[in-house]
């Protein structure tokens, strides 16, 4: 299932949640030393700055990159222990303010697997 503009604006408000949950974990660094799998060799090559994970590389791969890229992204990310829930809380989103955050609040979405699959 394509990932709609609306969904694409919701990660771009998100990407906070990454930075916190890779920066906290010590991921990145892992990531940016030796990657183990193609996602994390995309995450290095185009999320990372300076061994920091990159907001601005962030919402500049999600505009530009294919759906196909952005779910295995995704994916990763739900394998890892991010999943959109933990990065939704991160990024400190109001649940008010968003239609997607609303659905992570009251158990709707808890995986990116679910944000991909399910049509809202």
């Amino acid at each position: 299932m394509p990932l709609t503009p609306e969904k694409k604006q919701f990660l771009k408000k998100i990407g906070g949640g990454f930075k916190a949950l890779i920066s906290c974990s010590q991921k990145g660094n892992e990531i940016v030393a030796d990657p183990k799998c193609p996602a994390e060799e995309f995450i290095r090559d185009n999320l990372m700055y300076n061994g920091q994970f990159s907001q601005t590389k962030f919402d500049r791969v999600v505009d530009t990159a294919s759906d196909e890229d952005l779910v295995n992204l995704l994916e990763y990310f739900d394998n890892a222990d991010m999943n959109v829930k933990r990065v939704c809380y991160k990024a400190y989103l109001p649940t008010s303010e968003n239609e997607y955050a609303s659905l992570i609040e009251n158990g709707t979405l808890v995986t990116f697997d679910d944000f991909n699959t399910k049509s809202f």
